[in-house]
């Protein structure tokens, strides 16, 4: 027979280890009376639901690593050495494979920064994308040294940043999935960036090479490659000078 639970009915130290998902569970308000939008679980009930959570935890923990099992690439860094090599084929006229591979390298090493590095121990982080917003460290736009590869230098380069990321994400996601999911975000990829405005008359460049038109600014691959190799070279120095553990370590 289901009945109200209360706080009561736990030790307070086993209580204070599995808050908050008891109250979830149980149907409970923080004061231990009944939620009267959710009904009440036995205590059994509740226990199997928080060993499924905890063990879920526990077997993520002790998936294996790129460190563990690879085929020779094991850490951002070495993965960032593929991105320079995958960067030195694309020409002003690139074969599709060589894009394929830069993009996507591209895209996959933003995965593996997020996921290598201890984000809870790193002052300004680095994430995303969530609702499309990236969370740049602030020292981010000292990277970029070498400014030609950025359309319009006197905008903020961290909104350059955070472009090209997910230009590289969304032409990545739609290369594994065949269908775009960018909400409309790229509008336009060819070797004639569309010029509908002032802003991009101005600041788009007449080099060839193919671009993508990113709401509203048209990026070059050269300018995509010259941003992403400064970026992700100056973060990887970042986050590796803080002796930062990855996962696999943690």
């Amino acid at each position: 027979m289901c009945q109200e639970q209360t706080v009561g009915y736990f030790p307070q130290s086993s209580h204070s280890i599995i808050d908050p998902y008891y109250y979830q569970i149980c149907g409970l308000t923080k004061s231990g009376t009944s939620n009267s939008k959710t009904l009440a679980k036995p205590v059994s009930t509740a226990f199997n639901h928080i060993v499924a959570i905890f063990s879920e935890r526990i077997v993520t923990k002790l998936k294996k690593t790129m460190e563990q099992f690879s085929y020779g690439i094991e850490r951002p860094s070495d993965l960032l050495s593929k991105l320079k090599w995958d960067a030195e084929k694309l020409t002003r006229t690139p074969h599709p494979y060589d894009v394929f591979n830069f993009i996507l390298t591209a895209a996959v090493l933003a995965e593996w920064i997020q996921k290598f590095y201890s984000s809870a121990s790193v002052p300004e982080p680095f994430s995303g994308p969530k609702n499309e917003v990236w969370v740049l460290p602030n020292m981010s736009p000292q990277w970029i040294v070498n400014t030609h590869c950025l359309p319009n230098p006197r905008c903020d380069f961290k909104r350059h940043i955070t472009n090209v990321l997910s230009i590289c994400a969304h032409t990545a996601n739609a290369s594994k999935h065949f269908h775009w999911a960018d909400r409309g975000h790229i509008t336009a990829i060819g070797s004639d960036p569309p010029i509908s405005n002032w802003y991009q008359y101005f600041f788009t460049s007449r080099e060839p090479d193919i671009y993508l038109d990113f709401q509203g600014e048209n990026y070059g691959l050269q300018q995509i490659k010259g941003i992403l190799l400064q970026f992700y070279a100056g973060l990887i120095e970042y986050l590796e000078g803080l002796q930062v553990p990855s996962q696999s370590e943690a």
